[in-house]
Order: structure tokens, then C-alpha cells, then sequence
């Protein structure tokens, strides 16, 4: 019965949460297949199959773990790539011939299937979403111990890591030194936030806000540095990988806990 109860609270918590027509036929149906999976599932005959796939899972769990020691060990971990977040508008002004990859609901004609998959998917998802933002200072499910109360637990920052090192940077620190130099892993990088680039408001936040970009200084001392990293004296610098754009603090310092917060 184990997988019918799971199958039971499962219904239960998106009752609580999802409006309750909707919940109901769409749940309903994997309520019952969890319920009939778990009868067959506790038959006495099965014991041996249930052992055999223990056994599976451990002899799994054991090599996965020599394999992650082995690209620890031989420095194989992949690797990070510049990036920067913007909104499309943003995007469209920038790149004007970049690629933009986008996945369209199907025609209910063309592919009744995927048509209402693809629509039920983003519902679930955008109603996830919605939760996620609407108490500012707890997450939708309490499974972590913040214990660091340096900002708000869903204050967005932009976290940039190098060699070891983690700084979190809030957007407003930011916006007040648009153009900010410092030292990240050892490495001397120049931080720019750009506020004159094309943006919006979002449906989430109260202010517009622009695009931060991280370069390598690489000796620059200049005043200007735009998107791509051209220079007042026409040098190019090299975008520096290691930023991670609007995150969560909760979610950051989940992860790097030792990191420092708006270094100069």
C-alpha cells in the first residue's frame, strides 16, 4: 500500500495548493495507478525482485561514486561558459541575428496529444512559479536550514565564483557602482552593470533594471566597457565564465557558504 499512500498525499497536497477541479482529473487517474502499482508491488512473490533491484541501485550508487572522485580527482568537471540574463526585448537589440530557440504549443489539430500536454506542463509550472514568488521570505518547500541572514532569503543576487572563491552581488549594490573592479579566485575582474540597454519591468519586480557583465580586466584601466566588453581604448576584454545571474540567496548560499556578499 505504500505506493497508494504516496499516490493519496500526493492528491492531497495539490488540493491544498491547485484549483481543486482540475487537481481532481488530472490526479485521479494517477492516484489509482499508483494504487494498483503498489499491490503488485508488496505481493510476497516480489520479495526477491525488491532485493535484486537493493543490490542494483547499491552496486549503481558505489561506481557513480568512484566515477565523481575520478573527475575530481583528474579535474574533468564541466566547465562553466559566460552568459548574461536579459530580457528578449534586450536580446533583440544586442543580437539582432542571433538564434532564438523556442518551443511552440502544437495546434490542438496537428497534435492533440502534445496540445494539451505542453498546456498542462506550463500550467504546472507557471503555478509553481507564481507560489514561488508570492511570500518574499520563505521558499515553497522548507527543506533548508539557512542559518546566514546577511540578506533576505529570496533577495535575487548575481553570483560570481572563481578558483574556490564565491561573492554575491545584490542588484542595487550594483546599480550604485555600475562599473566596479575587483578580485574574484585571484583573478582582477571589472563588474558592469548596463542600464541603458533596452529593458523592461517585470510581472515580478518592482524597477526596471539592465544587464549585468563581468569581463578580465586584463590590465585595462579605463573608464567604459559596453555588452561585449569594448573598451574607450579599443581593447576587447574576455568575459569572465563564472557568474550565475538573479538567483535566490537561499539557493546561493545553500551551495557557498563561505561567500562573501558586495565586495569591492
Amino acid at each position: 500500500m505504500l505506493w497508494g499512500g504516496a499516490g493519496l498525499v500526493a492528491l492531497s497536497l495539490y488540493l491544498l495548493n491547485m484549483d481543486t477541479l482540475f487537481a481532481i482529473s488530472f490526479l485521479t487517474p494517477l492516484v489509482l495507478f499508483f494504487y494498483v502499482l503498489g499491490k503488485v508491488y508488496n505481493e510476497p512473490e516480489m520479495a526477491d525482485k525488491k532485493k535484486a533491484l537493493r543490490e542494483t541501485f547499491l552496486t549503481r550508487h558505489q561506481a557513480r561514486t568512484r566515477q565523481e572522485r575520478y573527475i575530481l580527482q583528474h579535474d574533468q568537471r564541466m566547465k562553466d561558459i559566460p552568459s548574461f540574463r536579459m530580457t528578449y526585448g534586450a536580446f533583440k537589440e544586442l543580437f539582432p541575428n542571433g538564434y532564438v530557440f523556442y518551443n511552440p504549443v502544437p495546434p490542438l489539430k496537428q497534435d492533440p496529444t502534445k496540445h494539451y500536454w505542453n498546456n498542462m506542463t506550463r500550467l504546472i509550472m507557471f503555478h509553481a512559479i507564481d507560489s514561488q514568488h508570492k511570500d518574499p521570505d520563505a521558499p515553497v518547500f522548507p527543506t533548508l536550514d539557512l542559518q546566514d541572514s546577511r540578506l533576505p532569503w529570496k533577495e535575487k543576487i548575481y553570483g560570481m565564483r572563481k578558483n574556490g572563491d564565491a561573492v554575491a552581488y545584490t542588484r542595487q549594490f550594483l546599480k550604485d557602482n555600475p562599473l566596479l573592479r575587483t578580485t574574484i579566485g585571484g583573478e582582477d575582474i571589472v563588474i558592469v552593470y548596463h542600464e541603458d540597454v533596452h529593458n523592461v519591468k517585470r510581472y515580478d519586480e518592482d524597477e526596471m533594471h539592465g544587464i549585468v557583465t563581468p569581463f578580465y580586466t586584463d590590465g585595462y584601466t579605463g573608464e567604459s566597457v559596453d555588452v561585449y566588453g569594448n573598451t574607450d581604448d579599443a581593447r576587447k576584454l574576455r568575459r569572465f565564465e563564472g557568474m550565475l545571474s538573479q538567483l535566490f540567496w537561499m539557493i546561493w548560499v545553500n551551495f557557498e557558504k563561505d561567500t562573501a556578499v558586495n565586495r569591492i
